[in-house]
């Protein structure tokens, strides 16, 4: 699957991801960016899940600007409805109860200083701790994050983490792509 990482520090969010392709016990690297700056600059975004999950977020999602100054808010009420729909026009599901679980798909949302983790029902996380961590290198990140807060630098500590997941985890690899906003 993958590994995305996220830190706050000082009001800036900054992400970083791998480069793993995986299916079964095959891997291959991607030249396709898990994390992003969405079409709506405001926004930074990392996936875990199907590729098509991701571009359909990266390239054809637009999320709508952001009217609250409520960032938990604004997730919930507009960014969540405008997500569900474009995936329904993609064709990625009708999202009903039933339908929740087929889809395997999760994502970080940097927006307004904060960082927030998008589950595959659509629930909209906020970690008490200022980092997280999705996909299936998510645990061996999250012991690097955690034994790093002592570090100053950021993307020094997002590098550590996806070293780690790569090392621990067989579906995480190389090269690693961040982004901070």
């Amino acid at each position: 699957m993958t590994c995305i990482v996220g830190i706050v520090d000082k009001g800036t969010v900054h992400l970083g991801g791998d480069s793993a392709a995986t299916e079964n016990q095959d891997i291959t690297l991607v030249r396709n960016e898990k994390v992003f700056t969405s079409i709506n600059p405001e926004i930074i975004l990392g996936y875990a899940g199907s590729f098509r999950f991701g571009n359909i977020v990266r390239y054809l999602f637009s999320p709508p600007r952001i009217l609250s100054d409520e960032p938990m808010e604004y997730m919930v009420r507009q960014f969540i409805p405008a997500l569900k729909e474009v995936m329904t026009v993609e064709g990625i599901g009708k999202f009903q109860e039933k339908d929740i679980h087929d889809h395997e798909n999760w994502l970080l949302v940097g927006v307004k200083g904060r960082l927030f983790g998008v589950e595959p029902d659509f629930a909209v996380i906020e970690e008490s701790l200022p980092f997280s961590s999705i996909g299936s290198g998510k645990a061996v990140a999250w012991g690097s994050l955690c034994s790093t807060e002592h570090m100053g630098d950021p993307r020094a500590r997002l590098e550590l983490a996806l070293k780690a997941s790569s090392a621990f985890t067989t579906s995480v690899s190389p090269p690693f792509n961040f982004v901070k906003l």
